[in-house]
């Protein structure tokens, strides 16, 4: 399939599920500076150790759904795959053991989905909003397979360097904002499968709160009085706050020319020295330089002790 497409919603309108600017930039740093690790994380060594650990492990931890014994989930697992163009990618579903706690997550292995159910998810969503559920896992793999896979090596190298003792707190930013992003990335994969931000914004406040019932447009009300009366900027490691993530959906859901750069501000929020990643320190050590250059421009001012 391309790497990206044109997703049609039911108004008419159309927007591109492609890469937010902030995974092209890191992708491209890392590619750039980090060559030796990057050619690890891309070999097909890496790939196989990876993929058969993943196998094992989801055998011993889960239940393995069919879809004799679930037709109705598996329809609309279909429906999300066709939406997201990849309905020639097998995806096998399964529940987790052992866990009350509500959630659903993505492990790739290429050329195949494997979606893992934790909790009572099946029997909390209504149909559209396991539709958006599916959706937005979907959207991760949609994400990996962009760019010939250089997202999922850009990712994998992050979570490797920021979990490594020796990293910096710009490698932990880094990878932070990274698996923001994605998680913004696949809120979108989630309003491309359901065409309405309805279920998808329902179906988030159900899985943060456990509530059987909940108002979709009452929460995007709610999500609207709180960027208004405050500068909003995310406190979370992997996931953005509920509302940030329906903030943020309306914005593209509305096609808003700045809607990547308000994301952007809420993700990253102001420059502080403390708090760069690997992008934020190249941004600020040009700007120290272009400083400096301004600075020593006049020849007089060439003394050894400035100088020095």
């Amino acid at each position: 399939m391309p790497d990206s497409g044109e997703i049609s919603f039911m108004d008419g309108s159309s927007q591109s599920l492609d890469a937010l600017p902030y995974h092209r930039a890191l992708r491209d740093y890392l590619l750039t500076h980090e060559s030796d690790l990057w050619r690890w994380f891309a070999s097909a060594k890496a790939q196989e150790e990876y993929t058969e650990h993943l196998r094992l492990e989801l055998l011993k931890a889960a239940y393995r759904l069919d879809a004799e014994s679930h037709p109705d989930l598996f329809r609309v697992a279909d429906e999300a795959r066709e939406r997201l163009g990849l309905s020639h990618i097998p995806l096998t579903l399964y529940q987790l053991q052992h866990s009350t706690q509500l959630n659903a997550a993505l492990y790739y292995i290429p050329n195949e989905a494997h979606v893992v159910f934790s909790g009572p998810v099946l029997s909390l969503l209504n149909t559209e909003e396991l539709q958006s559920l599916l959706g937005h896992e979907l959207a991760h793999y949609h994400l990996w397979q962009q760019d010939e896979g250089e997202f999922l090596i850009a990712d994998r190298l992050l979570q490797a360097v920021a979990n490594d003792p020796r990293a910096s707190a710009s490698h932990h930013q880094s990878a932070r904002w990274f698996q923001l992003y994605t998680e913004i990335f696949a809120d979108r994969g989630s309003l491309s499968v359901t065409r309405e931000i309805r279920p998808v914004v329902s179906g988030l406040v159900k899985m943060q709160t456990g509530l059987a019932q909940v108002s979709a447009a009452s929460y995007l009300k709610q999500a609207e009085e709180i960027f208004e009366r405050s500068k909003v900027k995310t406190d979370e490691v992997s996931h953005p706050e509920a509302y940030i993530r329906a903030r943020a959906l309306s914005l593209w859901s509305e096609g808003r020319a700045d809607a990547d750069e308000q994301i952007g501000h809420i993700i990253e929020g102001a420059a502080a020295l403390d708090d760069l990643d690997l992008l934020g320190q190249v941004r600020v050590t040009g700007l120290t330089r272009k400083l400096l250059g301004a600075f020593l421009q006049p020849k007089w001012f060439h003394t050894e002790a400035v100088l020095g």
